[in-house]
């Protein structure tokens, strides 16, 4: 099968992990997100695809910068979600352009590679660069499985500098003021004796899930995304289990049972 790639669908987040050094700022991982399609613009069938990855400094031919190990990647309607990384430090240490080469195992490389241009990363926060704040930290102060709405709640803020940018509800919805990439961080140990998920929810539609199978309590899940949001997007996100039951422990700003952060990258 020949797969095809929608461009305007490779949509990437990042910050992830951040060196050690604190006169570093630059990312050594990020996620990407993408879509696989047939020729025909289909998406692929559900299932499991073995994939590898690779950083160019050109378009066409150039020489490989970073290349992947194997990576077996769910595919679900096409839509997939990985790591990269980690890299070294002096891949987007110049002002040169880089190029994202994806290839599925049996297949050629996808034609044409993604360029990873440098505002969506914040790659221009460079190395002398402070980081980039977080402007929001709380979280939700009910028990999971007690809880009645439909999202992660916002009851308990850690702070809150997103005047301007985003209005926050405790009921857990974000609604943005301010067009530009932003960062959502959550994470929850787990509550549920069964397979476990976190969404991120914009304008009503899933853009990521992060999922384990892992039984019993005590498991963090983790969902770690930057996006584009246009003003008035609104996003919010959802911890459930199998069987649709809420399964996060409570965070009560002294705790370390689940918290939301989130960070304005750029515009």
């Amino acid at each position: 099968m020949k797969f095809c790639q929608l461009s305007w669908l490779m949509l990437f987040s990042l910050l992830i992990f951040l060196w050690n050094d604190t006169a570093a700022q630059v990312p050594r991982t990020m996620n990407y997100q993408g879509r696989l399609t047939d020729n025909a613009g289909e998406p692929v069938e559900d299932g499991d695809y073995t994939i590898f990855f690779k950083i160019y400094d050109a378009a066409e031919d150039g020489s490989i910068l970073w290349s992947s190990d194997r990576m077996i990647v769910g595919v679900e309607d096409g839509m997939f979600s990985v790591r990269l990384g980690p890299f070294q430090n002096t891949l987007f240490s110049s002002d040169s352009s880089r190029w994202l080469g994806i290839t599925v195992l049996g297949d050629d490389e996808i034609y044409p590679r993604t360029q990873l241009v440098t505002v969506p990363y914040a790659f221009y926060a460079k190395e002398s660069a402070p980081s980039t704040p977080i402007m929001w930290s709380g979280g939700c102060s009910s028990h999971g499985q007690l809880v009645g709405l439909l999202t992660y709640c916002t009851d308990v803020e850690d702070f809150n500098t997103a005047s301007g940018y985003l209005n926050v509800t405790p009921g857990g919805t974000f609604t943005v003021e301010t067009a530009g990439y932003y960062r959502i961080n959550a994470w929850t140990a787990n509550l549920s004796a069964l397979a476990a998920h976190a969404t991120v929810i914009k304008n009503g539609s899933p853009i990521y899930e992060n999922s384990y199978n892992t039984q019993g309590d005590w498991v963090t899940l983790m969902a770690d995304v930057t996006w584009y949001f246009e003003s008035g997007d609104t996003f919010r996100v959802d911890y459930y289990s199998n069987s649709g039951d809420y399964n996060y422990y409570s965070y009560d700003g002294s705790c370390c049972y689940s918290r939301l952060q989130v960070t304005y990258v750029g515009p």
